[in-house]
């Protein structure tokens, strides 16, 4: 039972910084652990859409929750937050220093 938008592995691999090759085993994986969907475009059967399930958008919840958690824990200004992130990001990404 999809409950967000759908949307093609293309786009979320732009998003996360990872080509289709990488992010498409990931997505079969999450199929197969009932927190995405795969369903075929029907206005282009040659598409792929993702959306996630009842249990992804708990597990997304859950997963906003630590953030939030880290955020306490770490008594940072927004501002030092934002620069974390940044840091955190230019590891995750290294090629786009």
């Amino acid at each position: 039972m999809m409950l967000t938008v759908s949307v093609a592995p293309g786009y979320l691999g732009t998003k996360l910084g990872m080509d289709t090759g990488t992010i498409t085993p990931l997505l079969k994986r999450m199929e197969l652990l009932g927190v995405v969907t795969r369903t075929r475009d029907r206005a282009d059967e040659r598409r792929v859409l993702i959306a996630l399930t009842r249990a992804g958008e708990a597990l997304r919840h859950e997963l906003w929750g630590v953030t939030e958690k880290i955020e306490s824990a770490c008594q940072l200004t927004p501002e030092e937050l934002l620069a974390l992130r940044d840091t955190l990001n230019s590891f995750a990404h290294p090629a786009k220093r």
